[in-house]
């Protein structure tokens, strides 16, 4: 039975559909960091709307409080450190029970 060219078109193009959408878990474990997100964005705008309400203390303290509350709040990437190796150059590794001898 011959297959035609539009048929497999139509087939790749669903499986490539079906290869984008992301697995229940995924998508879950989503869910939950934006709900996360979300509380603790809340409660953040919660401590701000405090502390603006304050009126013993000046503008600029306020404002600064506010924006010390946000950056706490801000995920925190991990920056990732580039180590060059160099080609030829091997290192002597301590190898059995008896430790290194030099």
């Amino acid at each position: 039975m011959p297959v035609m060219k539009e048929e497999i078109a139509a087939m790749r193009a669903q499986f490539k559909e079906i290869n984008a959408r992301p697995t229940k878990k995924v998508a879950e474990a989503k869910a939950r960091k934006k709900r996360a997100a979300q509380r603790k964005l809340e409660n953040i705008r919660k401590k701000a709307n405090s502390i603006s309400d304050q009126a013993d203390v000046s503008d600029r303290s306020k404002s600064r409080m506010i924006e010390q509350l946000y950056k706490k709040a801000t995920p925190k990437r991990i920056e990732s450190e580039y180590i060059v190796a160099k080609k030829g150059v091997q290192v002597k590794v301590a190898g059995g029970k008896g430790g290194s001898f030099c």
